[in-house]
């Protein structure tokens, strides 16, 4: 079980690098001529400052980064709770099959 937790700030967690890398790989398989968006859950004003400076230096700074071609290299913040269905739905749902958050 991962973490997801950016211990260097500098750099972004290697979870989620291969986190990403997956994503990038199933939009070139199920949806070649789609982009995927991030979006992380936003509930509180530290949990932006962990996730933004990394994700931001990996996605334009890293070869790693720049070479995911299917995913929008700027990652949005929301928060889950308020009136965004979608989200709700993105926390709800892999709760309910059994993947972890």
């Amino acid at each position: 079980m991962q973490k997801f937790r950016c211990e260097d700030m500098s750099a972004m967690d290697v979870s989620f690098r291969y986190l990403f890398e997956r994503i990038d790989m199933f939009m070139k398989i199920e949806h070649p001529n789609q982009l995927a968006k991030l979006a992380f859950d936003d509930r509180d004003y530290p949990i932006k400052q962990t996730y933004s400076p990394p994700s931001t230096t990996f996605f334009h700074r890293s070869s790693a980064g720049l070479s995911l071609e299917l995913i929008i290299p700027t990652p949005f913040f929301a928060i889950s709770q308020a009136h965004t269905v979608g989200l709700q739905l993105a926390d709800l749902v892999p709760s309910h099959i059994g993947l972890p958050l």
